[in-house]
């Protein structure tokens, strides 16, 4: 695939997958037509870059969904002014975007080799106001605290004491919360002292691993879980998954969304009960489905603040 067709499938990315759906910050929007996205996921994922879906980086990590990383950006309500703190700096996306909306990055990622990969990707691009930082990012980065914003990319059973200690008053702390499974997309604001929470939605994120994290124990367990449904990973449009609706069945549902979503494909669950166990060839079991998905010059470049970018080979930040 050409650079040519690359710039072309970002465009429609930005235009039905985030500028139609709500997001309005013209600077996040500036920056997510610009960012090449395919040179962050690995060769064998690269055509499937700019679609709407989260994609596998190695390490039991993934790039998030387009949108996701759009909406936790807009959330940040950046202005070009801003020290940022990322945690979990996965490929290095996000942080090239923020390279773009924000002063200065420090990204903070707990796997050594994306790490690195990470900061050889940034280099390349030119980047010179972004640190990366091998460490464990549950509990920030202190050496550069406070920060005017933090923004994690994965999900912490609560939100984490330490990062709100190093966010800036006035600041923002855009995360997912929740369990293994199911989040909730938070923003967190420091007033006068005081912690101030917004729900921003559902969603769903790996596991952020660290002392105000998850233990390695659990995420193993995690993993091992949705490991089980391996044979799922095969490429197809839809699933279909037999299951036994109790109160139970949740952490099911939650490892095939998961995996459905890796591979954007539709889920349809066979509601199974003891009637339908014995049911004869050519009856149909009471199902329910739902699909997990709704549906170079830039000109854009005058929408990010003139004092942003701070060197690099502009054509390619």
């Amino acid at each position: 695939m050409t650079e040519e067709q690359y710039d072309r499938l970002r465009q429609s990315m930005v235009e039905e997958q985030l500028r139609r759906r709500g997001i309005h910050d013209r600077r996040v929007l500036a920056a997510m037509q610009i960012v090449p996205r395919h040179l962050f996921v690995p060769k064998a994922w690269r055509a499937q870059a700019y679609e709407d879906m989260p994609l596998p980086i190695g390490h039991q990590q993934t790039i998030s969904q387009p949108y996701i990383v759009a909406l936790m950006l807009e959330a940040l309500e950046l202005t070009g002014t801003e020290r940022v703190l990322e945690v979990g700096t996965g490929s290095g996306y996000q942080a090239a975007l923020l390279g773009w909306l924000a002063q200065y990055v420090y990204t903070v990622e707990i796997i050594p080799e994306l790490a690195e990969s990470a900061r050889k990707v940034l280099s390349q691009l030119g980047y010179e106001n972004i640190a990366v930082v091998a460490a464990n990012g549950s509990i920030g980065w202190k050496a550069a605290a406070p920060y005017d914003a933090i923004i994690v990319a994965a999900a912490s059973p609560a939100v984490p004491h330490s990062l709100v200690e190093q966010l800036q008053e006035g600041g923002r702390l855009v995360l997912p919360a929740g369990d293994l499974f199911v989040q909730v997309l938070l923003r967190v604001r420091k007033q006068q002292g005081k912690i101030v929470t917004e729900d921003l939605g559902g969603c769903s994120f790996v596991p952020l691993v660290g002392e105000e994290g998850w233990k390695a124990g659990a995420v193993s367990a995690w993993w091992s879980c949705i490991c089980e449904v391996g044979p799922l990973m095969a490429p197809v449009n839809h699933i279909r998954l037999p299951i036994e609706i109790h109160e139970n069945a949740l952490p099911v549902v939650a490892w095939a969304a998961l995996i459905a979503r890796v591979m954007q494909s539709s889920l349809t669950l066979l509601h199974v009960n003891e009637s339908h166990r014995s049911s004869a060839a050519g009856q149909s079991s009471e199902a329910f489905s739902w699909t997990l998905f709704p549906p170079t010059a830039h000109p854009l470049l005058p929408l990010l603040r003139a004092d942003t970018p701070h060197g690099g080979d502009a054509a390619h930040r």
